[in-house]
């Protein structure tokens, strides 16, 4: 099966090389299963290129640059070898230097990773030492964070990686989701037949730029995929919302809104032409503040809780916190100070939640 498989997929190749330019926001609304969550295939693009190299989009050696999405995309599909692009984060500089690497950089390719046997030596160590209760150098943490970012850009190399197919109806509540290659164990022929035909049509239109192509067969694979098991498989609704969330980045936005209101209200005053740039300061921050209720309030729908059961959301509260207190106390004082000192809070704790996993919760 995975031989026929392997064949299905790859016999787009007779059609012209895959276009980057392609509309791939179809096949991104599809669902896959990670770490215990279902998830648009977008997100789980989105977060497999920030765990790799700690960035969406991330630059090729070729100067152009490559997000989650068609990442994510190329590696299922196989269309495209990143063996050789900087993509791994080594975000350590004493590692880097340990390694015989140039230290003016950050991200290294598969290959010439591949040579480096100090690292896996350092990852041992690691474990070693953990094991035995010893503390851990950071040289030997870094190497070992290193070595996941290795194991998990070899473990997108297999389908294996993508768990798109529920599991059949009546399965056990939180039954894992099945790759491509489990179908004809779990489901009848005619079934699997037709969802390898979907993918083959997603496959063919990609290489020929056919953006319609694209969005017709994406939307019967995931028609498809809902048949076998509704109760499990998202609506698309639900997929789109989380998209949405992902795309307007309401926390950015709100931090770089945060940014400048501190600047207009370090220039503002109260009397004069200086009142309006005041006042502009108070508006940026009250769109901010929105922005993040607003943010806030999408993660409830997507994730079908409160969300305060994590790092992330637990920062964004102190965020939130900070500014609906700095806007009370200017409200009623009016005094530009205590909401000129709130905000480098928010924005500081905004900063923070960049660099922490979105970590929704499993459903």
């Amino acid at each position: 099966m995975k031989l026929f498989l392997a064949l299905l997929l790859a016999s787009a190749s007779l059609a012209p090389a895959a276009n980057p330019a392609v509309d791939l926001s179809a096949w991104e609304s599809l669902t896959v299963q990670d770490s215990g969550r279902r998830k648009p295939l977008g997100t789980f693009g989105h977060e497999v290129l920030v765990k790799l190299s700690g960035r969406d989009p991330v630059t090729l050696t070729d100067g152009s640059k490559v997000g989650g999405t068609e990442f994510a995309f190329a590696k299922f599909y196989a269309t495209r070898d990143f063996s050789e692009e900087p993509i791994i984060l080594i975000s350590y500089r004493p590692l880097v230097e340990r390694l015989g690497f140039d230290t003016s950089r950050k991200r290294f390719s598969r290959k010439e990773l591949a040579g480096a046997n100090e690292l896996a030596r350092l990852a041992q160590e690691a474990a070693a030492l953990r094991q035995a209760g010893e503390p851990v150098p950071r040289l030997d943490t870094e190497a070992q964070t290193v070595l996941g970012r290795l194991q998990l850009f070899d473990a997108l190399g297999s389908t294996a990686a993508f768990l798109m197919i529920p599991p059949p109806s009546g399965s056990p509540t939180g039954s894992p989701w099945l790759t491509v290659d489990q179908l004809p164990s779990a489901y009848p022929a005619e079934k699997v037949a037709t969802i390898l035909q979907d993918l083959r049509a997603i496959n063919i239109a990609a290489r020929n730029g056919d953006n319609k192509g694209i969005g017709e067969a994406s939307q019967r694979l995931e028609n498809d995929l809902r048949s076998l098991n509704p109760d499990v498989y998202p609506e698309h609704e639900t997929t789109a919302r989380e998209l949405t969330f992902n795309r307007a980045k309401p926390f950015d936005t709100a931090m770089w809104l945060f940014a400048i209101a501190i600047v207009f209200l370090a220039a503002g005053a109260r009397h004069g032409w200086r009142h309006w740039i005041l006042r502009g300061g108070v508006a940026l921050t009250a769109i901010g503040f929105a922005y993040m209720i607003w943010g806030l309030f999408q993660r409830v729908l997507i994730a079908g809780r409160a969300p305060v059961t994590n790092m992330y959301e637990s920062v964004v509260w102190v965020a939130m916190g900070t500014i609906l207190f700095g806007l009370i106390f200017y409200a009623i004082y009016r005094n530009r100070l205590m909401l000129l000192a709130a905000l480098p809070v928010s924005f500081l704790s905004l900063l923070l939640v960049r660099s922490l996993p979105v970590a929704m919760p499993a459903r």
